[in-house]
């Protein structure tokens, strides 16, 4: 099937597009030979229509101006044949939405008239919220000359015990090693890699990328922070992160099953419920995949957005 749509796709899209074009034009007719009902009726329903249309021409007139900067931009870095495509994709997309506003607005298309400006609200307080994390994640500068360096001495490893991890019960007994899992150097990573340091035992940071380019790019990063503690990298090809990390970390465990490792994992807070939907559950779904494990402990360190 795939290889069909690979070989076929142009025509399999054509011919959807006739199909759609020739059910508008049985739909429309069937429409049109309806009967426009009684006096009443069809004042209201040009009431309706006339106050569609007022609205629609005040958005067309905002999204108009906005479609203009767009094309400028888009023929200055992208050429103009990329600009002319994309005005005519503008232009056939509004006469679709209008047709529909003014011909089916009784029939159902003031729905779409309602939710496209609630959608608009939506996009712009997602966008809003994502602004508003980046620039409380952005790590912040530092200046040498009144912070003193930061040297990190790395806690040797304990020798080995002829005792599991999760049989040791005395403080004496135990030995723990920690692992910090890094996406990126933000300051929630920044503030889980302090707090791991701060344990005064050995540190290991993990940072999984999907492709070597982005691995190399990930330990040049890692570099001119400074390279404090050391750095494992994990290659996903396929995006995933949970997975691959949760088996470099039980393998990593398995050589020293009688070692305690802490996986410090950092941990954006939102402020409101519904931003939750918006950050990925990464914390939760790699406690639950680590769980079965013996001997690891899963601790999160919290980064709270402000409000």
């Amino acid at each position: 099937m795939s290889s069909f749509l690979t070989n076929h796709g142009v025509v399999v899209a054509l011919v959807c597009a006739a199909c759609a074009v020739v059910y508008g034009l049985v739909t429309t007719r069937s429409l049109l030979a309806l009967s426009p009902g009684n006096e009443r009726m069809q004042s209201i329903s040009l009431a309706v229509q006339q106050g569609a249309r007022a609205y629609l021409n005040r958005q067309y007139m905002t999204i108009g101006i906005v479609g203009v900067v767009i094309l400028i931009i888009l023929g200055a870095v992208l050429g103009l044949h990329t600009a002319i495509g994309f005005v005519i994709g503008a232009v056939l997309s509004a006469a679709v939405v209008l047709i529909a506003a003014v011909t089916k607005f009784v029939e159902g298309s003031w729905l779409v008239v309602l939710l496209l400006p609630l959608i608009v609200v939506l996009c712009a307080r997602i966008h809003g919220h994502y602004e508003m994390a980046r620039r409380a994640l952005a790590p912040q500068a530092v200046d040498p000359e009144s912070s003193p360096a930061m040297k990190l001495t790395p806690p040797r490893v304990a020798p080995p015990s002829e005792r599991s991890a999760e049989a040791q019960e005395t403080p004496a007994e135990v030995h723990s090693f920690a692992v910090v899992p890094i996406a990126v150097l933000d300051r929630a990573a920044l503030r889980a890699l302090a707090y791991a340091a701060a344990l005064e035992q050995p540190v290991l940071a993990v940072h999984v990328s999907p492709t070597e380019d982005e691995a190399k790019r990930f330990r040049r990063d890692w570099d001119i922070w400074g390279d404090h503690l050391p750095l494992g990298l994990v290659v996903s090809p396929f995006r995933a992160t949970v997975g691959p990390l949760a088996h470099y970390i039980a393998a990593l465990h398995t050589q020293r099953s009688d070692l305690t490792l802490t996986l410090v994992v950092p941990e954006v807070v939102v402020a409101r419920p519904w931003q939750r939907v918006l950050h990925s559950r990464f914390a939760p779904r790699l406690r639950r995949a680590l769980l079965p494990y013996e001997g690891i402990v899963i601790s999160t360190v919290p980064f709270h957005l402000p409000r």
